[in-house]
């Protein structure tokens, strides 16, 4: 796999692309830039079916267990210091993060994302490497349809009618921004007005915000704009802050052990974790080659470290911010010629309890990333 496969691949990507939303093709040129060929990952990641059907499980009791009122009533306190609310809708593109351990046969939650990239695009990676898409009742319209059914259960009797704004910091220089173009236009085809805005324009004109922006709780002093929106409660934030609050804090990791729920598939399936504090600090270095370290409140494996490389200059540095502790679980392989191995873990994208897509994100290093000249997006089989 060379540089021109990729090459290819991006071309043959951008005609389905145009095929299906034949608008798009007016941002061609910025498609062209902002599609790096490292996105593109041939490989095919084969799975036994029993690892979908236990990740669905899992994801199941999870947004179980988010309904519940008590679940709800014991994260108030924190709502109220946050000063946050239920909106009584969910979150677009929700994403629950997996290692699978070929080895081991462990399957493992690593995380839970509120504003997951790669659902959009991840889609067409399956007709792009003639590969059958793992969800035969997903079309492209159910994400219109999320938006659809996001509006309905807003519950604000003086909403606007329904138009969408998709939201980030500077969206044009954003590493996904053609997924935000490809959102617009899959919008526009059913006839829900959208646009493209950073949260420094003003975004009054529309009733509906998806939120790309990682300030979780918008309360930088950069997000402050979009916190006065989210404060009038005259717009629908999806994925919202309560959403993060309720499924995505890291800090929800940690506690979920706690929990019951009818079924207790999901803890089977939770990796051990600690809270990174002075009480903890002699232990979790001791041990320190057994576990994954990352702030709490990160993303895309900002400031994570796997323990068996870890200084102490960068362990002291996470004690001093809210940070944790997750027990390692090796990630899956992927065995190329030369004896030559590649990484990867399992993103399933939800809505609700719904999943929707999957796609694993092949890499090389410690953490996830689209540098690897064998990497990118794969697709994904169960058998």
């Amino acid at each position: 796999m060379n540089l021109t496969d990729r090459e290819q691949y991006k071309k043959k990507f951008l005609d389905l692309l145009f095929d299906f939303l034949p608008n798009l093709k007016a941002s061609h040129s910025i498609l062209e830039e902002k599609l790096h060929p490292n996105l593109f990952c041939p490989l095919r990641v084969n799975l036994p079916r029993w690892v979908l059907e236990k990740a669905s499980l899992v994801i199941k009791e999870l947004f179980a267990l988010r309904n519940q009122k008590t679940y709800q009533e014991s994260l108030q306190q924190k709502a109220l210091d946050l000063n946050l609310y239920n909106p009584k809708h969910f979150g677009l593109c929700m994403s629950y993060d997996f290692h699978f351990h070929e080895e081991t046969q462990r399957l493992k939650l690593i995380e839970v994302n509120t504003n997951a990239s790669c659902f959009g695009l991840g889609h067409w990676f399956y007709p792009l490497f003639d590969c059958p898409f793992p969800f035969e009742n997903y079309s492209p319209q159910d994400f219109v349809e999320n938006v659809k059914t996001e509006f309905s259960l807003w519950e604000n009797p003086s909403k606007k009618p329904l138009s969408v704004a998709i939201i980030d910091e500077n969206p044009p220089t954003q590493l996904m921004y053609s997924e935000f173009l490809y959102f617009q236009e899959l919008l526009k085809k059913f006839s829900i007005p959208c646009t493209i805005r950073s949260l420094t324009e003003d975004c009054t004109q529309e009733s509906f915000f998806y939120n790309r922006y990682t300030d979780f709780y918008l309360d930088s002093s950069q997000g402050q704009s979009l916190r006065h929106l989210y404060n009038s409660k005259n717009f629908l934030f999806s994925p919202s802050p309560w959403e993060y609050l309720l499924l995505a804090d890291k800090n929800r990791l940690l506690e979920w052990p706690k929990y019951q729920t009818k079924q207790t598939l999901f803890q089977e399936h939770l990796l051990e974790s600690f809270f990174l504090t002075n009480e903890t600090e002699d232990f979790l270095w001791a041990n320190r080659k057994k576990f994954f370290f990352k702030p709490l409140q990160s993303f895309a494996s900002k400031g994570a470290y796997k323990g068996e490389n870890i200084g102490k200059k960068a362990f002291a540095s996470l004690l001093e911010i809210p940070a944790m502790a997750q027990e390692y679980c090796p990630p899956g392989t992927l065995f190329l010629e030369k004896e030559k191995t590649l990484k990867y873990d399992l993103r399933f994208f939800v809505y609700q309890e719904r999943v929707q897509g999957i796609i694993a994100r092949v890499y090389e290093g410690q953490t996830t990333n689209l540098k690897s000249p064998y990497g990118g997006f794969a697709c994904v089989q169960f058998f």
